[in-house]
C-alpha cells in the first residue's frame, strides 16, 4: 500500500453507547420533543425505548447531570434542567466533544489559571493559623520525599490548601472537580528515572518556597508570580512527558 495513503488512514473511532444516549438527548432537544423542565420517563422506560443496559443508560445519565442538562430530584424522578434550549444544546454539545479523559495539557493550563488566582486571593485574606497549615502541607510533601520520591498526592494537597484558604467557593468547587484527574494523569506520566525525578523535586521545593515567601509577606502579586513561575515549569514538564507518552504509544 502507497506510504502517503497509509498516512492520511485515521483509526475509527467507535462511539459509546452513552456517548449515543447522550446524541439522542441532544437531538429531541434540538427537534422540541424535549424542553425546558420536562420530567423524563423512568429509566426502566428508558431503557427499554432504547434498547440499551442500564449501566449505559446510567454512565450518559450522570454525566449529564454533572454539567447541568439534567437535574434528579428525590422522589420525583429526572428532569431537563430549566434553562434556555440553546445553552442545553450548547453544554451537550461540549460534552461530547470533552471525550472520556482531561487531555493533559489543557488540565496543566486550566490549573494554572486557577492556582494564580487562588495564590493572590490567599495571600490578602489567610491568617496566621491558616497559613501554618499550607507550610505544614509542604513540609509533609518535603519529608515523605526524602523516602520516596513518588509523593503526587503530597503536592497536590499543598497546592489544594493554597486554594482553600483563597476562600473563594466557587474557585475551590472548580479545583476539587479538577483534583482527581490531576493526581491521575501524573500517575500516569510518571516516568522519569530517580535522578531525573529527584532534580525535579529539588526545583518544586524551591518554586513552593518561593510561594511561601509571598504568603508570608501576604503579598498577593509575589505569591500569584511565584505560582505562575512553578506552573509554568509543571507545564514544561507536562509538555515533555506528553511526547514520551505519545511516543510509547
Amino acid at each position: 500500500m502507497d506510504s502517503e495513503m497509509v498516512d492520511q488512514l485515521k483509526k475509527i473511532e467507535i462511539p459509546h453507547v452513552s456517548d449515543l444516549i447522550i446524541k439522542r438527548v441532544y437531538d429531541l432537544l434540538l427537534d422540541g420533543t424535549l424542553k425546558p423542565g420536562d420530567q423524563l420517563p423512568s429509566e426502566a422506560h428508558l431503557q427499554k425505548a432504547l434498547g440499551v443496559a442500564k449501566q449505559q443508560l446510567k454512565i450518559a445519565f450522570n454525566k449529564l447531570e454533572l454539567y447541568g442538562v439534567l437535574e434528579t430530584r428525590p422522589q420525583a424522578g429526572t428532569f431537563v434542567a430549566d434553562i434556555n434550549t440553546r445553552i442545553l444544546v450548547g453544554l451537550i454539545d461540549n460534552i461530547l466533544n470533552i471525550g472520556d479523559g482531561f487531555d493533559p495539557l489543557s488540565l496543566a493550563d486550566t490549573r494554572t489559571t486557577l492556582e494564580v488566582r487562588a495564590a493572590e486571593l490567599a495571600a490578602q485574606r489567610i491568617d496566621d493559623a491558616e497559613l501554618s497549615q499550607i507550610v505544614k502541607a509542604n513540609e509533609i510533601f518535603f519529608e515523605r520525599s526524602q523516602k520516596t520520591f513518588r509523593v503526587i498526592e503530597d503536592d497536590i494537597f499543598f497546592h489544594q490548601e493554597i486554594v482553600k484558604y483563597s476562600k473563594s467557593p466557587t474557585l475551590i468547587a472548580l479545583y476539587s472537580f479538577l483534583t482527581r484527574p490531576l493526581i491521575e494523569v501524573w500517575k500516569r506520566m510518571d516516568l522519569f528515572d530517580l535522578d531525573r525525578t529527584h532534580d525535579r523535586l529539588e526545583k518544586t521545593f524551591e518554586e513552593h518556597t518561593r510561594i511561601l515567601e509571598g504568603l508570608r509577606e501576604r503579598d498577593p502579586k509575589a505569591s500569584s508570580i511565584a505560582m505562575r513561575a512553578h506552573l509554568d515549569s509543571v507545564y514544561k514538564e507536562t509538555e515533555l512527558l506528553s511526547e514520551i507518552v505519545s511516543k510509547n504509544d
